[in-house]
């Protein structure tokens, strides 16, 4: 009797840990705002990064900005995930790319 009732008793810890772990969710209304924004702010991206004009990509990164900052006060949208774009991209210097960092580089 006192095996089942352990059992029972973890059974209902378990549950309860499992159900505290999930986060708010979103509602459809903030799924579609927050989508728009991803859009608009991976178009944004991609202009800072590829524009050919400094002032374009000037004005594209303070667009960007006040379009991350209003995306973000959506309620909740902390759990939205921004990954529909690839908007964050880590770039590397072309010689780190081909084997050759500084110091061990051979010319040829």
């Amino acid at each position: 009797m006192k095996n089942i009732l352990f059992i029972a008793f973890i059974g209902l810890l378990a549950l309860g840990t499992a159900k505290a772990q999930r986060g708010p969710t979103l509602n459809p209304e903030q799924l579609t705002r927050l989508d728009a924004y991803e859009d608009t702010i991976a178009l944004l991206a991609y202009a800072v990064v590829n524009d050919s004009l400094p002032e374009y990509r000037f004005g594209a990164c303070q667009k960007l900005i006040t379009s991350l900052k209003e995306a973000l006060k959506t309620p909740n949208s902390f759990y939205y995930p921004f990954k529909g774009q690839n908007l964050y991209r880590y770039n590397t210097p072309p010689t780190a790319r081909s084997g050759c960092l500084p110091g061990n580089c051979t010319s040829t």
